[in-house]
């Protein structure tokens, strides 16, 4: 085992170091940019550089490098060999260079660092360390990409299979309706009655795909260019949709707050969709003769949109889980109306990828309140439609 190094606290104080500006992002291209910019410096280096076992498992690939003017790839040698299998290599010369192995999950690679002066043995140490820290953070990035990697194609996957559906069931639907409403000629009770229940599945059907494609669109919005948009009249657009709705059921709609100008940084159809989900939801579950509030006001350099109900409310047990795909709580699922738990998981989708907060809070028999806070973005006008 090499010796500790003379400067023991100076090294530690420098593994540490390294190893905060390592994990401080999990982008795995930026954590490979800060190990080479460490490693120069903590080594006084001419150059750094890290190699990457390629797939043909016979070279070296550069994939971040400081100072080095060397190749980019470069054939698999013996000393090499021995780095990859967790050796340390001091190679003496014209100039000096040390390597260590870094290797995390898929990645098999070294780390080398060109020093001004020999390679002592407390540098053995320190790389090693440095190697040790910079794999660790590495491994984090890897996995953290391969999860979004595997998030967006189950996403994508989704879209796809949930488009292709919607076709025939739309198809469907409107042949059902003309079968409805005899225009190819009288049916019986009976068969109104069957295709009545059909009819009905089908609009299940088509909410739960229509659902998913809102989803699937909500968590791909980083795709999407954003807008500056004033919150406050894009909810009054939101509650006018669903006056008919409640005034069928006799519950009174309210609109309150601030007219003052608040632009937030959105897209309209995502901003849309996270207030007719919100104002959608309440008049839904409120019982007739209820009410429901859409309050809108402005806290320092938040715009802040409150939905109010006298709706079911929602079991404290279930807050938690509100948001999750396909999640109902028990009183909901039971109430008999119609829904697929999809909803919200897509306002949290879009609320948090527009930099905001979703707070809920509710009583059981008395209601809910849904809280969005959305960043102010500016206070210059906004631009005419």
């Amino acid at each position: 085992m090499p010796d500790l190094p003379t400067a023991l606290p100076e090294a530690w104080s420098a593994l540490y170091e390294a190893a905060a500006v390592f994990h401080s992002t999990l982008v795995s291209a930026k954590v490979l940019e800060s190990i080479v910019e460490h490693a120069l410096r903590a080594f006084s280096a001419d150059g750094a550089a890290v190699y990457r076992l390629d797939t043909d498992g016979k070279s070296l690939v550069c994939v971040a490098t400081l100072g080095f003017c060397s190749s980019t790839t470069a054939p698999l040698d013996d000393i090499h060999r021995a780095v990859l299998s967790g050796e340390f290599a001091r190679i003496e010369g014209s100039s000096s260079l040390a390597c260590a192995p870094l290797s995390a999950d898929n990645f098999i690679g070294m780390l080398c660092v060109c020093p001004h002066t020999c390679v002592q043995q407390s540098a053995e140490w320190h790389l090693r360390e440095l190697a040790e820290q910079a794999a660790s953070a590495l491994s984090h990035a890897l996995h953290y990409e391969a999860l979004l990697k595997s998030d967006q194609q189950r996403t994508e996957f989704v879209h796809v299979v949930t488009h292709e559906l919607r076709s025939p069931v739309v198809g469907a639907q409107s042949l059902l309706r003309v079968l409805l409403q005899g225009l190819i000629g009288e049916l019986t009770p009976q068969q109104h009655d069957i295709l009545n229940r059909l009819s009905r599945r089908m609009d299940s059907l088509l909410s739960l795909i229509n659902d998913l494609l809102a989803l699937a669109a909500a968590r791909t919005r980083a795709d999407q260019p954003l807008e500056r948009l004033d919150l406050a009249a894009v909810a009054r657009e939101s509650a006018d949709v669903f006056v008919y709705d409640a005034k069928e059921k006799a519950v009174a709609l309210d609109i309150q707050g601030d007219d003052q100008l608040m632009p937030v940084r959105a897209t309209h159809e995502g901003l849309r969709r996270i207030l007719d989900n919100l104002v959608g939801n309440a008049v839904k579950y409120t019982p007739n003769g209820g009410n429901v509030t859409v309050h809108i006001t402005r806290r320092e350099d938040q715009a802040i949109i409150q939905v109010t109900d006298s709706g079911i409310g929602i079991p404290r047990e279930a807050l938690e889980r509100i948001g999750e795909t396909f999640f109902r709580a028990s009183n909901a699922q039971s109430s008999g109306i119609m829904g697929t738990g999809l909803g919200l998981a897509t306002v949290k989708a879009l609320v948090d990828g527009f930099d905001g907060s979703l707070e809920i809070t509710s009583e059981i028999g008395k209601g809910s309140t849904f809280t969005v806070c959305l960043p102010i973005n500016g206070s210059e006008p906004l631009p005419s439609p």
